[in-house]
């Protein structure tokens, strides 16, 4: 890896150009463009949160988009992908839609007009940028964006061009829908005649020859694709494939180099500099999203807010864990009350492994719910897709093991039970120790004690004080 002159970390930037051009580091990754064309023409791309998801979907927009063929020396001349470009390098047109952008509250109504509201501003975005590739003017109809997608396609069509669909976070609003507001107004996004599936269908119905040729989506879970299943038939879920399994996340020389750069800018010595990466190691690493567990990976932003707050004061950030994963904690509360969610929450939380024939690669909601009839394979496949537990080993009778991946994860864990257990902030602040413990070695011992001193001898007291 490239030593860089200025350690400029992308720190929450996803915008592939403006890093080229303005010099912060890239993880070149456009070796992989290659390789998800030749995969077909539907693909869907699952990784957690902040993952760096949004900056590759980003750079296959400046790749293919026909508007951007003027820059593609600038942008990709020094990358792999530019060294050797495919044939269909700016030879699209390219709509992106980002769906975190869909406002999550105030009922289904008004999620339907903020969804439509993003569509029709994506597609003016569109209008504005290719106005002189088009022989027509889209017809963007404020009241209707279903017609404006048409309109689009039309005007794609009567060009020589065809267009690709890249679509971020394909799942991010449901799955906020769903852990939030609940189930009656998740299955009005998903069911039979739900906002979501109609949209995915319009989008399936336009690769028949009416103008899309690709799509390429990014997201969190399959849950919401099975959900709304003949609307999102075509996207072929290729987020197991080894050959991606690097495409998002940092590798283990990558943070070394760039911690040992950012080291020598602080002037620190070797043991210093190894100590750093024993932290980084313990607290960032342990993500593996083939089943083979190619390669162990970090999660880049939790790397990049470390390095640059180290960059910046030459020491750790007082705050291990970036606040941007804190939502995580919403789908912990969401899993735990799910039929044997609890259980698989506590075993996790206690250091022990969790042991699935397979990760699952397609349910919905009613399978994750139907505690009937699940075995806990869908709710640590549902943790899996969520970064929150990690693959640590196949069995010899090819049962998959799986544990927590780091210290921010087991932290996330014990944070969400710490709030359950311990009733009061008093109580919370005594407990300083016994979290730590918990954390960083799995020792249930010190929390079971604590609790039978603290919580049962308050729960007790009130018990004494409603009798009085």
């Amino acid at each position: 890896m490239k030593t860089y002159q200025s350690l400029k970390f992308p720190y929450a930037i996803c915008d592939f150009k403006s890093m080229i051009k303005e010099n912060y580091i890239y993880l070149d990754r456009t070796k992989y463009i290659r390789q998800i064309e030749n995969m077909g023409k539907s693909t869907l791309f699952l990784r957690p949160r902040r993952f760096g998801k949004s900056l590759f979907l980003d750079t296959m927009q400046n790749y293919y988009d026909i508007a951007m063929k003027d820059e593609f020396d600038n942008l990709f001349g020094n990358l792999d992908i530019g060294k050797n470009p495919t044939g269909l390098r700016n030879q699209y047109f390219v709509l992106t839609l980002d769906f975190s952008c869909v406002q999550t509250f105030g009922g289904i109504d008004k999620i339907e007009r903020s969804l439509y509201s993003h569509l029709n501003a994506s597609i003016q975005k569109f209008s504005e940028k290719n106005k002189t590739l088009l022989k027509k003017q889209i017809d963007v109809k404020n009241d209707n964006s279903m017609w404006s997608f048409y309109s689009l396609l039309s005007c794609v069509l009567s060009t020589p061009y065809k267009l690709y669909l890249l679509i971020d976070e394909y799942d991010s609003f449901a799955n906020s829908v769903l852990v939030s507001c609940g189930k009656s107004e998740y299955q009005a996004l998903v069911g039979s005649d739900g906002l979501l599936r109609y949209i995915f269908r319009e989008f399936k119905s336009a690769t028949r020859g009416n103008g899309v040729d690709r799509i390429f989506a990014t997201g969190v879970s399959p849950v919401v694709m099975s959900d709304i299943s003949s609307g999102a038939n075509i996207l072929q879920n290729r987020s197991q494939a080894i050959q991606l399994n690097n495409l998002c996340g940092l590798t283990h020389e990558e943070v070394k180099q760039l911690l040992l750069q950012t080291c020598h800018e602080c002037q620190f010595s070797e043991s210093k500099y190894q100590e750093a990466l024993d932290m980084m190691e313990r607290w960032y690493e342990g993500y593996s999203f083939d089943l083979s567990k190619h390669e162990s990976l970090y999660n880049p932003t939790l790397c990049f807010y470390f390095l640059q707050h180290l960059k910046e004061m030459c020491t750790y950030p007082r705050k291990i864990l970036d606040a941007n994963l804190a939502p995580d904690q919403e789908k912990l509360e969401f899993i735990k009350n799910m039929p044997g969610g609890e259980e698989v929450l506590w075993q996790l939380i206690a250091g022990k492994d969790v042991q699935i024939p397979e990760i699952i690669d397609q349910f919905g909601l009613k399978s994750m719910l139907d505690g009937s009839e699940q075995d806990i394979s869908f709710i640590v496949s549902y943790l899996w897709y969520g970064g929150v537990v990690s693959i640590k080993e196949e069995t010899a009778f090819g049962d998959l093991k799986l544990n927590v991946p780091n210290l921010v994860i087991k932290k996330l864990y014990v944070d969400q039970y710490k709030s359950t257990l311990l009733p009061t902030a008093q109580i919370k602040n005594e407990s300083a120790e016994v979290h730590k413990e918990l954390i960083e070695r799995s020792d249930m011992s010190p929390l079971v004690q604590f609790v039978e001193k603290k919580y049962f001898a308050h729960f007790q007291q009130q018990r004494l004080s409603t009798r009085q």
